[in-house]
């Protein structure tokens, strides 16, 4: 995937030197970004891991990040689909966020660009923003700052914003207030077909399709709130074209509707 580095290590301590990577990130692709380096060495003895295991267990990541004062992200990857594992409740400067997968051995890979390798989660194939924490996307930067106000995952609560002191709102809207004077409830009948269908990839998510459905009739009944006298009995059709008969009918019922309330205007 883009936007990962997987380090190339020969001990068990992949967290350790996915931390190095990230305080000392190598911006030539041709200096190899996995290849742990002499200056990588003498970089790790200034971590502070005391008390901690190897290989790390997530568990023990708060109290890593205390220690070395970072916040640390990790997401999980599996049947094509990317989730967070853990998400930090620390307010560091410092952020790292790794890609945590199991084959055999734990592994960690350190994530180098989270918006690139989110990119292809994502049907907008132009330059998107996503939030680390609730993985939402946004179509700019300004947005995605906008949203760390809002986003219930950081604040812990959803975001509340109050009216300032002395201000008034006026509703004006007075008309919606009142019901429509003419409202058409409609009902469809259909008959169901099954259609053959071929079987969807795995690799996301589908919808089958496995029947159609033919419109053979329908009922409405047209309903005059403010004078019953215009209420109309419930009409019911059953037929081949029960789908162009209604609207035929509907446009005719909305005719008579529109007459109506020209009569009443004028008198």
């Amino acid at each position: 995937m883009k936007g990962l580095i997987n380090i190339k290590k020969e001990d068990n301590e992949c967290f350790r030197w996915c931390r190095v990577r990230h305080k000392i990130p190598v911006k030539n692709h041709s200096n190899h970004l996995e290849r742990i380096k002499m200056s990588d060495k003498e970089f790790v003895k200034k971590l502070d891991y005391s008390g901690i295991t190897f290989p790390v267990r997530i568990k023990d990541t708060e109290k890593i990040e205390k220690q070395n004062s970072i916040n640390m992200r990790f997401f999980g990857y599996e049947n094509g689909r990317f989730y967070p594992i853990r998400v930090s409740k620390e307010k560091y400067d410092q952020q790292m966020e790794l890609l945590h997968i199991t084959e055999g051995e734990n592994s960690h890979l350190i994530i180098k660009d989270f918006d690139r390798l989110m990119y292809k989660f994502n049907k907008h194939k132009e330059k998107n923003y996503f939030c680390k924490r609730c993985l939402h996307c946004f179509s700019s930067k300004n947005l995605l700052e906008k949203h760390q106000g809002d986003c219930l995952l950081i604040n812990g609560t959803q975001a509340i914003t109050m009216p300032a002191e002395g201000s008034k709102i006026y509703f004006k809207n007075h008309h919606k207030m009142q019901p429509v004077p003419f409202v058409i409830y409609a009902d469809f009948e259909a008959n169901t077909e099954k259609i053959d269908t071929c079987q969807p990839p795995d690799s996301k998510s589908y919808t089958t399709t496995y029947q159609s459905h033919g419109a053979c009739g329908f009922g409405y009944k047209v309903v005059c709130h403010y004078d019953q006298s215009y209420s109309k009995p419930v009409e019911i059709y059953r037929g081949e074209d029960a789908a162009e008969r209604f609207i035929h009918k509907v446009f005719e019922e909305v005719r008579s509707c529109q007459s109506v309330m020209r009569e009443q205007l004028l008198n």
